[in-house]
Formats: C-alpha cells, structure tokens, sequence
C-alpha cells in the first residue's frame, strides 16, 4: 500500500530527535551541519538526508512528509507503520514476549504473574546505564520513576505476536 501523509498536525508531532534517531538506528550517520537548522547524515547504500534540527520552520511539515517518503522508498516500508515507528523512535521502547501467549495480544494469566513480578528487576536492568539511577547498599534505585510508563501492545505489536511495550524516557 502506497499511503502518504499528509496531515500538517500529524506531520509536525514528529520530533527532530526521532527522525535522526531512527536515521542513526537504520545505518545513517550525521556527516555534518546543513546551516544553522539542519544536519546532513549519509549512508553507503542510500541517500543522503537533511534532517532539521527544530521543527520551528514554515516548511517543517512538508520536509517530514518527503523524509517520511524517503525512508519509507529505502526500506521497503509503507509510510504508514514507518510514521509508527518513528513518532517513538526518539524513545526506549522494551518488547517482551511470554512463551505461549495468545495471537491476539493476550497473556495467559500464569505468564501474566511472571511478567508483572519481574517488571521492576527488568526496568532497573534496562536502566542501569542512565543516569537517572542511584545505587542504594546493595540495590540500584530508580529516582525519576515517572519517566518511566508501561504500555500495552499496539496493533503493530500484536500483528507481529509482540505482547507487552515498556517505554523508558517519554
């Protein structure tokens, strides 16, 4: 499917930190500053982009739509779930699995209780490199919990058999 969007509000909800961090996690590396606004980042197999640095200019909207176009014609992808994926690129995002669970998105309770105990030693071992951990005695210390969510599955999550999303850093 072939979508474009184009939806000034939608287009300018995306962050410039997540359009370069879904750059750097696809390979491009930033190169060098493109004026005052924006950065250029190349990649040895595909174009170069210009992606802006605020999302203060009068154009912003369109620049996301055809950097949206771009990524979307280099990976395959429809521009649709890449517009998905890059409104959190900017985001830590752990995906878990419980062996077992259900194609629709459901967690058998007993796989349920595993993930819930658990969900606290994971989110401090995800964690452990920021710097918004103190270590108390012998237990790290999560002092900025409310940075911290924990979300269900999206559509996309669910389509490809993913269960459960917590979201580090909104």
């Amino acid at each position: 499917m072939n979508v474009q969007i184009r939806d000034d509000q939608a287009l300018r909800a995306m962050t410039p930190a997540a359009l370069a961090a879904y750059a750097c996690g696809e390979g491009w590396a930033r190169l060098e500053a493109y004026g005052q606004q924006a950065d250029v980042y190349s990649h040895p197999d595909r174009p170069e982009l210009i992606i802006p640095r605020t999302d203060a200019l009068a154009d912003y909207a369109s620049v996301v739509a055809q950097l949206i176009a771009i990524l979307a014609e280099t990976s395959g992808r429809d521009a649709l779930a890449l517009y998905r994926d890059l409104l959190g690129a900017d985001r830590d995002v752990i995906r878990i699995r419980a062996a077992g669970d259900a194609n629709d998105g459901s967690v058998p309770l007993v796989a349920a209780e595993g993930l819930v105990t658990h969900t606290r030693e994971m989110l401090l071992a995800a964690a452990c490199a920021a710097s918004s951990l103190e270590r108390t005695g012998q237990r790290w210390q999560l002092t900025n919990a409310e940075l911290v969510s924990i979300g269900a599955a999206d559509e996309d999550d669910v389509n490809d058999n993913r269960t459960d999303a917590v979201k580090l850093a909104d």
